[in-house]
């Protein structure tokens, strides 16, 4: 999967967490860009990443998480594991 594929996925999962369709994924976004962003909706975010993609978080990824480029690379990483 594509970088952009993961973001249109992303912003997906993003506009319908803080339902706000206005929200765009993007590779320089971090928690602290979204006001609603806290540590309910990331758990949120994590648990549709997880069943979207189809892949499981570890703790640390959680924590690096908050930035969505490093989302990105998780994704890309485990993904590639999974094939």
């Amino acid at each position: 999967m594509t970088k952009q594929e993961i973001l249109n996925n992303l912003t997906e999962i993003f506009q319908a967490i803080f339902r706000n369709p206005d929200v765009q994924a993007t590779e320089d976004m971090v928690a602290d860009d979204v006001a609603e962003w806290d540590s309910v909706s990331h758990m949120s975010i994590i648990m549709e990443v997880e069943q979207m993609f189809n892949l499981r978080f570890d703790i640390g990824d959680i924590g690096r998480a908050d930035k969505v480029s490093n989302l990105v690379e998780i994704i890309q990483a485990k993904g590639s594991l999974s094939e």
